[in-house]
């Protein structure tokens, strides 16, 4: 198989990065305000697994609990960052361990590290799960289905084995014999960095989801095609399944060739009906714009965004992700030990110009950038008609989702002309698709459904 890969767009200068400062103390409500909002307002799309409750009014002593917490977002105006939360791991438990050591192996599945190097020299992390517990001491089989598992904004391929055995879709694949690769993007805390860039250089950062589908994706699934000779099943949560769908519109990269079947939970590729009041209120007010320019005039728009009808500052979580329905609350100290991860301020800009824009398309640099990048005034659209009709696709959204949208993902199911599938949970957010305490019933055991189905199809037609 080819591992030939599409060009990114050419950059045609480094756009200024930067967020506003963060606050040393975080006892008053307008500097927590300013604070965490900056960051959720460049979170146009931001996967983290959190929980959700009733709106609460926080006072001095619960400021002080959540200081640790809000330290791992390190928002700054350096302009030599163009990042959010790029020390997570320096904060978290096990800095130095990779997620087989620090959560994987614990368990008792057996894990490989391994190292992935894109062609613009980012160093992506790779783990191998190559079978379950029930498997132990067997050797794996060269015919062995593989599945492999991708992350979206602000996570990591922690997503996947952050609930036990029983309940994480990473395990329950393995454990129901399946060879499983989990995926981690360029700038996070399981990748490796780059061959030379650090993370305070500028160009680490001048990134969006363009790249991780032209490259990064590329690069992970063109590795384990070239080890193992075999296509890949693939599973995508949010952004995941966003760069799913680009690198699947691109024949260059090479990924429509390696899938032989794509789940995609919370699919994004439209961001027209966000219904969180906060994220709408910050895109509509260009919010993520205004930071990179001017950090006053942006903290005057986040007071009147927090004053628009509906939008309650104090209560970001649910704000940004809605109600979970079923997210072990108990749990919430654990998931805050690995996540948010890194991203970078231009990733984010870039689901900032989705909302506004409705459209699914290239990062937009400005009438006089985009000349320069794409010989055109506006930014070109990812052709969603263009991905491989015989490329099965399930999609599987939460019908409270106030980022995957309903009304979003209909419009992408209508543009699919391929074979698809698709699945409505209907109390589901964000965030209880991966996490969910019934997630190994609501969620995977449909994906195990799908992928037999698929497998059985792949049968017969061999055996025609």
């Amino acid at each position: 198989m080819s591992r030939n890969q599409v060009d990114p767009p050419p950059h045609h200068q480094h756009p200024p990065h930067g967020l506003m400062q963060q606050t040393n103390e975080f006892g008053s409500d307008l500097q927590w305000r300013r604070t965490v909002v900056v960051l959720i307002m460049m979170m146009m799309s931001v996967c983290l697994v959190l929980q959700s409750g009733a709106a609460t009014s926080y006072n001095n002593d619960e400021f002080v609990k959540l200081k640790k917490v809000i330290k791992t977002m390190d928002v700054t105006t350096s302009s030599s960052s163009g990042v959010i939360n790029k020390d997570t791991a320096a904060t978290d438990r096990n800095s130095k361990l990779g997620l087989c050591a620090s959560i994987i192996q614990g368990y008792g599945y057996p894990c490989q590290e391994i190292t992935v190097q894109t062609r613009d020299g980012f160093l992506l992390g790779l783990q191998h799960i190559p079978h379950g517990l029930n498997e132990m001491g067997l050797p794996s089989l060269p015919n062995k289905p593989l599945v492999f598992l991708q992350h979206g904004v602000l996570q990591g391929g922690d997503d996947w084995v952050l609930n036990n055995p029983q309940e994480s879709l990473g395990f329950m694949l393995a454990d129901h014999g399946y060879d499983v690769w989990i995926g981690n993007m360029r700038g996070t805390r399981w990748s490796h960095g780059h061959i030379y860039l650090t993370p305070s250089d500028d160009k680490f950062w001048d990134w969006s989801f363009d790249e991780q589908a032209a490259i990064d994706l590329p690069a992970l699934l063109g590795y384990i095609y070239n080890s193992t000779h075999n296509k890949v099943y693939y599973v995508g949560h949010s952004q995941g399944s966003t760069i799913a769908l680009a690198a699947f519109t691109m024949p260059a990269t090479g990924v429509a060739d390696i899938v032989k079947g794509a789940v995609l939970l919370a699919p994004i590729a439209y961001l027209n009906h966000v219904k969180s009041k906060l994220l709408r209120a910050a895109a509509d007010l260009m919010i993520d714009k205004v930071f990179i320019s001017n950090s006053d005039v942006g903290k005057m728009l986040i007071d009147l965004a927090c004053k628009h009808d509906g939008v309650i500052c104090e209560d970001i979580i649910s704000a940004v992700l809605g109600t979970n329905c079923c997210v072990n609350h108990t749990r919430f100290t654990y998931y805050l030990e690995w996540e948010p991860q890194p991203t970078s301020t231009k990733d984010m800009q870039h689901l900032a110009q989705m909302v506004r824009s409705g459209l699914f398309s290239f990062y937009d640099y400005g009438t006089e950038g985009n000349l320069k990048v794409y010989n055109q005034t506006k930014p070109p659209l990812y052709n969603l008609a263009t991905i491989p009709k015989e490329l099965p696709l399930f999609l599987i959204s939460g019908g409270n989702d106030p980022l995957a949208d309903p009304e979003d993902v209909e419009k992408l199911q209508s543009d699919l002309l391929g074979d698809v599938t698709a699945l409505q949970i209907a109390n589901y957010s964000h965030g209880d698709l991966l996490v969910s305490y019934r997630a190994n019933i609501d969620v995977n055991a449909p994906i195990l459904a799908y992928f037999r189905e698929l497998e059985t199809r792949s049968s017969a037609k061999t055996r025609l």
